[in-house]
Formats: C-alpha cells, structure tokens, sequence
C-alpha cells in the first residue's frame, strides 16, 4: 500500500462481507474526485482502484453489505458521510464537525470508533481494525485476552465548590495516572448506582481502590459492598480480589471492619510530608517485606516522603488495643503528626493466617509524582 494513501486525514476504512478491506480515499476533501480502493486482507494486494467522480460507480461492488456508514474528517472540520443502503445505493452528506483530534471515524450500527491515522502504520492500523470489524461492518469482540489488570476506582460526590448539574461525582486524575503508571488500566465506579451496577464490576474487575477525598455515605455504602464481597469471594472460593484504602480508604477499611464510623480520633495530620517508622516485624509483609528495595525503603524511613492530608488518625495504642483491629489487621508503620504524636500509616490484614488482599495507607503515595 503506498503512503500517499494514508497521508490525508479522510481515509476510510472498512470491512466487506467476503473480508475484503474497502478503503475511501478523499484526496483534496471534496466530492468531485474520490478514488476507492480494495484490498485483500490476507495479502494487502489492490483488488480494485475506482475514482468515484460519478458516485455511481458504487453499484459495481456487489460485495459490499448493508448499514455501511463511513465518516471521513476534513481540515476544514467538514464531515463527509458516505452511507451504503440495503439496495446498495449511495447516500454522500457534510456535517459541520468540531473535534480536533479525531481523524478517522470507523461507525457501527450503535457504536463509534475513533482513530487517530498516518502513514507510519497505515498496516498496523488495517490489522486492527479487522480484530474489531467483522464483514458486516459490526463491533465483535476480540478473542485476544487481556493480561491487564482492571482496577475499579470509587467516584465521590463533587465538592459544592465544583457545582454543576452535569457535576456530581469525580475522581482525582492522580489516582488513574498512579494505576496506570504501573501498567493497569482504570474504570471508574459510579455513586448512586443499582446493587446489580456493582456486583457486576465486582465479577468483571480485578481488584478496587478506594481513594481519599471527603467521608459520604454513599461512598461509605458502595465501599462496603466492595468490602464484603471480597472476603466472601475468598472464604468461598478463593478468589483473591485486591483491595486498597488510601487516606480516606484507609479510615473506611477500619470503620468496615470494626463496623463502626466512630473508631478514629481528630489530629494535625494535613498538608505535610514525613516519614515512615517500620515496625519490628515489618520483614514477613506482603506490601513491605522482603520484596520492598532497599533503596525504597531506607527513603521512606529517612526522608519526609509521605504525603499526608488527613484530619483523623489511629493512633497505636488504640489500634493494638482494639480486638478486633489488631486481630484483623497487622500495623506495618507508624508516623508523626504535625505535633510529634504517632499514628498508624499503613496496614495489611492477617486475620487468622488467611492473608486477605486488603491494605491500606493513611498517606498519599500518588501524590509525589502525579500531584
């Protein structure tokens, strides 16, 4: 395939039914001179070059099927639209178009697939799209796994100083960019959702974080719902699903597990960074064990490289004095707060040697390099 066919933002690329590759090509954005090309998908060799100077000219391609529909962008943000009815005749239209970014559009029955186009891998491209197409020009979905982890992250209802109709829940952008940045992907958990909403991102998901930001109920309830169907999954059937407090995470991971909302205690914990104290048995940890490097953790014991944004702590003395906390909860560090008292910082759960996949940290480890 020679460049010169992919160069311009209006090329257009779709799937016949006999699995052939049918290309619109608008050289200089206007109806009067299109040339179509199809390829064979198995070899990319050119089957057909017809300039379309007559729009006519289409009844010729018996292969091509119903509710084809093309969009091609132009740079003057025109929208060409080309449409292949049950009769195979051909519908052209424009559309004044605003988006800047989009440079080919792929359209299905339902849905729209955008495509960013140039030269470099114009057969990439092609292999792609026939993943994705199948010959009736419908989504189907690829037999390819997924081998990245999709990580659920609770939305909370917008501050009143965000206020808008069209504004009510949000996540903080560092929590997405701190899951991506190690390589899985983010889907966002929706406030004032069905149960039915949440059990199935329960069974679809790999695991949730729960991020800090303000205590709501209804974060509190979706939380909960998160929580209990993880240790159920686990007793049952083994089934490990993840789950990470952060800040305000952390404070609802204990108030779940001790069933109450009313367990920390108000302290000066806000706007400040500090350090880590491990405690002494720290080296069997999942989450800070032997694992951790080195170089990781003599920063986090000697360097103020916590960031800390919290009103209420757990303080030691409370948490080890608690049954059902200390049961179900190993302390893996300790800090100072701004007065110089100590508070619990992060914890993984050990309850009964069962090892539950729940930790949770009283400091932000997203903020260092996302805010």
């Amino acid at each position: 395939i020679n460049s010169h066919s992919f160069c311009c933002t209006n090329t257009l690329i779709g799937l016949t039914e006999k699995d052939e590759i049918l290309i619109s090509y608008f050289p200089y954005i206007t109806p009067k001179k299109v040339t179509l090309l199809l390829f064979d998908i198995d070899t990319f060799e050119l089957r057909y070059t017809i300039d379309l100077n007559n729009c006519s000219h289409i009844y010729t391609m018996k292969c091509l099927e119903k509710y084809n529909i093309f969009f091609g962008l132009s740079d003057e943000k025109i929208l060409w639209i080309i449409k292949i009815n049950n009769n195979e005749t051909i519908q052209m239209a424009k559309k004044t178009f605003y988006t800047d970014q989009t440079e080919m559009c792929i359209v299905n029955n339902q849905d729209l697939l955008l495509i960013n186009v140039n030269a470099g891998y114009a057969i990439q491209l092609i292999k792609y799209l026939i993943s994705k197409i199948n010959g009736y020009n419908k989504r189907i979905y690829s037999s390819v796994e997924n081998t990245r982890p999709i990580i659920g992250i609770l939305t909370q209802p917008t501050p009143s100083i965000w206020g808008k109709p069209n504004r009510t829940t949000y996540i903080a952008a560092s929590y997405v960019k701190y899951i991506e940045a190690t390589g899985a992907q983010v889907v966002p958990i929706r406030m004032y959702q069905s149960i039915e909403y949440y059990l199935h991102l329960f069974n679809s998901l790999n695991g949730v974080l729960f991020p800090g930001g303000e205590l709501a109920n209804e974060y509190l309830y979706v939380a909960k719902l998160f929580y209990m169907w993880s240790l159920k999954d686990f007793d049952e059937i083994q089934k490990i699903f993840p789950l990470w407090g952060t800040c305000l995470g952390f404070e609802v991971l204990l108030m779940l597990t001790r069933c109450s909302t009313d367990i920390m205690e108000p302290c000066r914990g806000y706007d400040y960074a500090t350090e880590l104290t491990f405690m002494p048995d720290v080296a069997d940890s999942r989450l800070l064990g032997k694992s951790l490097p080195i170089n990781i953790k003599n920063a986090l014991q000697n360097e103020p490289t916590t960031a800390n944004f919290h009103n209420f702590c757990m303080r030691p003395e409370n948490f080890l004095a608690d049954p059902i906390l200390s049961t179900f909860y190993k302390a893996l560090t300790v800090s100072p707060d701004l007065e110089g008292q100590a508070f619990v910082s992060t914890i993984e759960t050990i309850y009964l040697g069962r090892r539950y996949p729940i930790f949770g940290v009283q400091w932000h480890p997203e903020k260092n390099a996302f805010e």
